[in-house]
């Protein structure tokens, strides 16, 4: 099963009927300004886990440009649905509980992620259809 979310990137096919013609985007995450390439050299876990694995995410730049190119509709009718997400927050789906129950080690120690994910009373994991409400994004 593939995720997908802003933390990441994508690359995108679309075609246009009336002129019978495909485009790709590329949307994928990037190093960060400061990486080098030897950076992993001496502990290749740090490219794996933590702050220093993640690459700058691609994905709204990518819909962004997307959107400028293709797009019928105003911009803001196409963030709004995430807004309202974030306002009211979700319920997480069984998928998203056994991935995030994967790496939950590493949720566990993230102040910000324990606050979305983990049970303020037990500190377990939640589950599947807990409600999700991403605040401080």
């Amino acid at each position: 099963m593939q995720s997908m979310g802003l933390g990441g990137g994508f690359i995108m096919t679309l075609y246009e009927r009336a002129t019978r013609t495909a485009h790709s985007l590329v949307a994928r995450e990037t190093a960060p300004g400061s990486a080098t390439k030897n950076m992993f050299a001496r502990n290749s876990t740090l490219s794996r886990d933590g702050a220093l694995a993640a690459g700058v995410p691609g994905e709204l730049r990518g819909y962004w440009e997307a959107h400028k190119r293709f797009g019928k509709l105003r911009w803001s009718e196409v963030v709004e649905p995430t807004l309202q997400i974030c306002r009211d927050g979700y319920h997480m789906s069984k998928h998203q509980s056994d991935v995030l129950s994967i790496r939950s080690y590493l949720i566990t120690r993230d102040p910000n992620l324990r606050e979305w994910f983990v049970n303020k009373v037990t500190g377990q994991m939640n589950p599947a259809g807990s409600l999700v409400r991403p605040r401080r994004l």
